[in-house]
């Protein structure tokens, strides 16, 4: 403006339309950002009183901004200390105080106007002019109560979890796979149930490599290897049933993999139900041979039945021939030796058939010298087939037992056979009897 010239007053007056146009646009962004703010904010004047709130503040304390303008800000804020109900400072006050941010203590509940209780976290920050004077504080707070509930629901959860760890009868092993290349090497306990150490035996694993703990199991067990690598690669279950020798039991195991290179074996020991399979699998093998003994036991009567008549016949016919040779005669000797014979094949058919008839399966009062006897001269010929002797020991004089004779028979008999298919040639077979204690109040019972 040239000197001396005079101020053009239309001029000034728009200088300061525009300044005040700016103002007015710059609180009106300053506005909408605090309205549209997620968080609850509350902003106060020097004394703290409350100049304004947006709607989520609003809506946490129970104080419309109308009716909250110029009152206190403890009377609108009001916060207290959740586990001892004592009241806690206002920030704005320790803000304007200190002239600092700060923050609220953990455990703070904010008291809404209706008396509505609700955990919160916030902050306040001091507002200065264009002088640094403090002017007002900023009070930015958000409510807690879903973020509390999902930490609750994780702590439960995490509780659960922990307590069925604890207390699963099963055993559990989370353990993170070793690898070499693609070749699983060795792997970690990183965590294991109380029911882990009870089914294994072993100690505290936790931080060791099975390697350590089991020495040489991965060169005794490979397979163990690849499962537990496969599935922490693949993250497929898998089910299995292994005996570990080192552990001298059975384990069923499964096994999950809940992240790349980790898993979870979950296993039982089922020695109990192996050892009770294999003895059902063995008394199925007796039974099968009961009844496969008792089958020819039938037949090998059936057969001395029909063998027994012609026999007689034989034999009869056979005394007419030895009546007509002379005593004299060279060939007596011979037709003499015939004629035993033949009493010694009817001696064993007879025994046969008194072996497997109904008879032989009453208990009675038996001698067991005869029929040990009576057994060896039926297995004459195996003996001499396998070229082995058979030797008793002396008996006792009137050795008796009350017995089905046919049992005791056919348990000599089994023993016998299988005694000498089991010896080489000429070897021998000693059989003693001895008089045992019959006292049965001493036996185990099992």
């Amino acid at each position: 403006m040239p000197v001396g010239s005079i101020p053009d007053p239309s001029e000034e007056h728009q200088d300061l339309r525009r300044a005040e146009r700016q103002r007015r646009e710059a609180l009106e962004e300053i506005r909408t950002t605090l309205y549209s703010i997620g968080d609850a904010v509350i902003s106060t004047d020097a004394a703290a009183g409350v100049v304004r709130m947006n709607p989520v503040a609003e809506r946490l304390t129970g104080w419309r901004e109308a009716d909250a303008w110029g009152k206190p800000l403890r009377e609108v804020f009001r916060i207290v200390n959740e586990q001892t109900r004592a009241e806690v400072e206002n920030p704005a006050a320790r803000v304007i105080r200190e002239g600092t941010v700060v923050g609220l203590a953990n455990h703070t509940l904010l008291i809404a106007r209706d008396g509505a209780e609700r955990p919160i976290a916030d902050s306040g920050a001091p507002i200065r002019n264009e002088d640094g004077r403090i002017t007002g504080v900023v009070l930015v707070f958000r409510d807690q109560t879903e973020q509390r509930r999902a930490e609750k629901a994780l702590r439960d959860s995490e509780q659960r979890y922990r307590s069925l760890f604890e207390n699963m009868l099963d055993g559990f092993a989370y353990c993170q796979m070793l690898f070499e290349g693609d070749e699983p090497r060795d792997f970690l306990y990183l965590d294991v149930n109380p029911a882990f150490k009870r089914l294994t035996g072993l100690g505290d694993v936790v931080g060791k490599r099975v390697s350590e703990v089991i020495p040489g199991i991965r060169e005794a067990h490979p397979k163990l290897f690849e499962i537990y690598g496969r599935v922490a690669r693949s993250g497929l279950p898998e089910k299995y049933e292994i005996y570990l020798q080192e552990l001298g039991a059975w384990l069923s195991i499964a096994v999950y993999s809940m992240e790349r290179d980790h898993f979870v074996a979950v296993f039982d020991n089922i020695t109990d139900r192996k050892r009770g399979e294999e003895a059902l699998r063995q008394s199925e093998r007796r039974q099968a041979e009961a009844e496969k003994l008792a089958a020819a036991g039938r037949l090998a009567a059936q057969v001395a039945h029909e063998i027994n008549n012609p026999l007689a016949g034989i034999k009869n016919s056979f005394r007419l021939i030895r009546d007509a040779v002379p005593k004299d005669h060279p060939d007596r000797d011979m037709v003499e030796r015939v004629e035993r014979e033949i009493d010694r094949i009817a001696h064993i058919v007879r025994q046969m058939y008194e072996l497997h008839s109904p008879r032989a399966q009453e208990p009675r009062t038996i001698s067991v010298g005869e029929t040990i006897r009576d057994v060896l001269a039926m297995l004459e010929p195996l003996c001499r087939e396998h070229g082995v002797t058979v030797e008793v020991g002396p008996l006792p004089s009137a050795l008796t037992a009350w017995v089905p004779e046919g049992s005791l028979q056919q348990i000599l008999y089994n023993l016998t056979v299988n005694a000498i298919q089991a010896s080489p040639p000429r070897s021998s077979i000693n059989i003693f009897v001895n008089n045992a204690d019959n006292d049965f109040s001493k036996t185990s019972a099992f």
